[in-house]
Order: structure tokens, then C-alpha cells, then sequence
């Protein structure tokens, strides 16, 4: 799996590690989301926006295809 940050917000920070790049390129003409952060405790996470189930497993079908590829 990959490090995520707990929150109580409606959006999670995941660090996809090495596949970073990989998984960007792939969901991001697909997916409003933040992959760039200054703050040092941020500088490896992407930050995603909760959206309904049936949204998100649309999201987890293109990181998936995405390390796949």
C-alpha cells in the first residue's frame, strides 16, 4: 500500500513513492488534485479531494492502470 496522512478533512494525502510521476501522468487529465507542496512534511504526497464511492473507485482504476503500465 502507500503512506497516507490522517485528517478529518473531506480530502487524504497519499505518497505514491517512486510510481509519483507515473500515477501524475496518468490521472492528471482526469483528477483535480494537488501534487505540488512546499511544506517539508508534504513534499512527497499527492492531495485528493473525497469524492462519492463510485467516483473514487474511477480513481483507483487509474492508479491502478497506471502502475500496471
Amino acid at each position: 500500500g502507500f503512506k497516507t496522512v490522517a485528517t478529518n478533512a473531506n480530502f487524504i494525502h497519499v505518497n505514491f513513492g517512486s510510481l509519483s510521476q507515473k500515477i501524475h501522468d496518468k490521472v492528471s487529465n482526469y483528477v483535480l488534485y494537488r501534487h505540488n507542496f512546499s511544506h517539508p512534511s508534504l513534499l512527497e504526497y499527492a492531495r485528493f479531494t473525497v469524492a462519492p464511492k463510485d467516483v473514487m473507485k474511477d480513481v483507483v482504476e487509474l492508479i491502478k492502470k497506471a502502475i500496471n503500465s
